[in-house]
């Protein structure tokens, strides 16, 4: 509630500040200087760069958190984009942590890299709009892989690592019974944790297992 109240308090003393010195302006128009000219604008401009200087510092000041993240991870200390990092080295990061996501069949590395990946498309998107980043591709491109498609990214993961745990499993195990057990032990760790995988993929898998 902060911002917002701040936003219109800025706003209001704005308009009353702008249509103050129209009056006072008006009233004495015709006696000013070039030098009085100089005075009275930079007395009527200073308020205005004062208020957008603040608006500027709390656009830039935390970045917010996937709603899907864990506890912990939304916990963390918000990001400061003063910080003296290139905007480049975040997009790096963003596309090294998306072939891990990618790649990766364990799901602690998942999890991880898929937050690294969220908080630096978070924070590359506010560089962009405040243009300290201007790149390609742009930051929408990664907004749309880490935010409004995670799910691609989850269903993807979990058949990946569900085929992976199934392989170990028949190549390790004596009979099926251990394959089942281990197997279990899968679906219990996917369900258990914080991230949100799909219940009709995961009973998909499960009838695949019974085949």
């Amino acid at each position: 509630m902060k911002k917002p109240f701040t936003a219109i308090f800025i706003t209001f003393f704005l308009i009353v500040w702008t249509i103050y010195c129209l009056i006072r302006i008006g009233k004495n128009m015709s006696h000013y200087t070039p030098l009085d000219w100089v005075i009275i604008l930079i007395i009527a401009l200073t308020p205005y760069a004062v208020c957008f200087w603040s608006l500027f510092k709390q656009s830039v000041r935390a970045i917010p958190p996937a709603d899907n993240m864990s506890p912990d991870y939304q916990n963390a200390d918000p990001i400061n984009l003063s910080q003296p990092e290139s905007a480049s080295s975040t997009a790096k990061a963003i596309e090294e942590s998306y072939s891990v996501c990618q790649q990766t069949v364990d799901l602690n590395v998942f999890k991880r890299n898929l937050e690294l990946a969220t908080r630096n498309t978070y924070k590359l998107k506010q560089m962009e709009e405040t243009n300290l980043y201007d790149g390609s591709p742009p930051a929408e491109y990664y907004f749309d892989i880490f935010i409004r498609n995670q799910n691609d990214l989850l269903h993807s993961f979990l058949r990946r690592a569900f085929y992976d745990n199934l392989r170990k499993a028949k190549n390790e195990s004596k009979n099926q019974k251990e394959i089942v057990k281990r197997m279990d032990q899968f679906f219990l760790q996917m369900e258990n944790s914080s991230l949100d995988f799909d219940k009709n993929i995961m009973s998909a898998l499960k009838k695949e297992l019974e085949m």
